[in-house]
């Protein structure tokens, strides 16, 4: 086996606490920027969906 092999293998399993898809330097922007944007997303679907329900088409 190649040294760069093992020491990946040694960097995933120094922590076990985190998650897998947490472990790399920048897991943590993409998958906390992934759920910002999914929260952002349904924040503006409930309330496009609040005006519709209320009669109000237009947000002007």
């Amino acid at each position: 086996m190649s040294d760069s092999l093992l020491e990946k293998q040694r960097f995933f399993q120094k922590n076990p606490h985190a998650p897998v898809y947490l472990r790399t330097p920048l897991a943590r922007a993409w998958v906390y920027s992934t759920y910002g944007l999914i929260a952002f997303g349904l924040v503006g679907s409930g309330y496009g969906l609040l005006r519709l329900i209320n009669g109000k088409k237009t947000f002007f």
